[in-house]
């Protein structure tokens, strides 16, 4: 027959109990019991720390985190260790280019920064006289590979889409200064196949 195990615990000046091991364990999960608490153990002739009994009987205690410690620290090692990996992974692969795209030429159908000879890759940009972006192309070997995007001078998004190998591929977008959607045109490997003009809902609309 099984002997069930008595415990007290003397904790902020006060005795509690008696507990099982189950309960004990239940207490140590929750973070209301540390393996430092004094306990006593019906039938011995001491109080010791709770952590002595449990490992006696089989039980271990682990250290006791709260879920608001754990929390406040997995916010703060998260974004760090999500800024390491970009890091590396910037230093391994490169830093993105990004140029005015005045500086690109095109040889061929390929863009090529000047005086250089290899097909650009990154980003390039088309300002507005006073420097502000009006388009933003990316580029693979030499060509717009991902999404494009135009903006008003007021930075408001005015059109966007992607682009495989220089041609678009897929929904293009065109928005009035409000953000409504304007134009919807659909494209497969840069062939139109479809085209919507949307009507402001508010009047006219630039």
């Amino acid at each position: 027959m099984e002997v069930t195990v008595q415990v007290y615990i003397s904790k902020n000046d006060q005795q509690w109990g008696p507990f099982d091991l189950d309960q004990l364990e239940r207490l140590k999960a929750e973070g209301a019991l540390k393996a430092s608490d004094w306990a006593w153990e019906q039938g011995e002739s001491a109080w010791v720390p709770l952590g002595e009994i449990l490992e006696r009987h089989g039980k271990r205690l682990p250290v006791w985190r709260p879920a608001v410690a754990q929390r406040r620290t997995w916010n703060f090692y998260a974004p760090l260790a999500v800024g390491v990996v970009c890091v590396l992974l910037l230093i391994t692969l490169g830093w993105p280019t990004v140029v005015d795209a005045d500086r690109l030429e095109y040889r061929d159908g390929v863009a090529y920064e000047l005086n250089s000879d290899k097909p650009f890759e990154g980003k390039a940009v088309h300002r507005y006289p006073d420097g502000k972006a009006q388009v933003e192309s990316h580029y693979k070997a030499g060509q717009q590979h991902g999404w494009v995007r135009g903006v008003y001078p007021d930075g408001e998004l005015q059109s966007e889409g992607r682009k495989e190998k220089g041609r678009f591929h897929g929904k293009v977008l065109y928005y009035h200064q409000n953000g409504e959607i304007k134009r919807q045109m659909n494209f497969v490997h840069g062939n139109l196949v479809e085209q919507d003009e949307i009507s402001a809902k508010y009047g006219n609309t630039p």
